[in-house]
């Protein structure tokens, strides 16, 4: 049979891997602020 896991029930699989990019999340967000700031100096020094 297929392993479901979590609540609601969701295949084992799919599960680990949300758990898994839960944990990245905030070193994404930081990496996204990081890239802004640079793209806002990036595009003030181009005029």
């Amino acid at each position: 049979g297929q392993r479901m896991l979590g609540s609601p029930a969701i295949d084992a699989k799919e599960a680990l891997q949300v758990l898994v990019l839960t944990k990245r999340l905030p070193k994404l967000v930081e990496q996204l602020k990081q890239l802004s700031k640079r793209i806002e100096r990036l595009e003030k020094t181009k005029d």
